[in-house]
């Protein structure tokens, strides 16, 4: 393999590594914001199932404060930048299995992505192993 043919595959390996990388990033923050949805939507069930609707509400750094939530009254749920709208339990587990739906599809696509690159680099490493020897 000639050098600059041996430079170019070597570019486009780190390209690559780097775009993997970018990949699993945004797929582990996906993922996380998943199993945010996830323990919101037991949250919302669990008040559901609480004839009297007390529950602990988390403030951040482990402080838990004691609220009372009437199951039939509405709740207030983001939808955008600065938008909120009022729904009540049924509606508001409505919209979080609709974000728990979209992240586990932009999960899936990202791995599908991720596996192709790897393929790309699985590729190109035979040829960048024996240009090195």
């Amino acid at each position: 393999m000639e050098r600059k043919d041996l430079e170019r595959k070597l570019m486009e390996y780190r390209i690559l590594e780097q775009n993997r990388q970018t990949g699993m990033e945004r797929r582990d923050e996906m993922f996380a914001r998943f199993v945010e949805v996830k323990g919101t939507i037991e949250s919302v069930e669990e008040v559901e199932k609480s004839a009297k609707g007390e529950f602990l509400l988390p403030m951040g750094s482990g402080v838990l404060a004691p609220v009372t939530l009437d199951p039939k009254k509405n709740l207030v749920i983001g939808i955008g930048s600065d938008l909120v709208v009022e729904k009540d339990l049924k509606g508001i587990k409505e919209e979080l299995k609709r974000r728990l739906e979209m992240f586990a599809n932009g999960i899936e696509s990202v791995e599908r992505q991720i596996a192709a690159i790897e393929g790309k680099m699985a590729e190109i490493e035979p040829e960048l192993r024996a240009a090195a020897k």
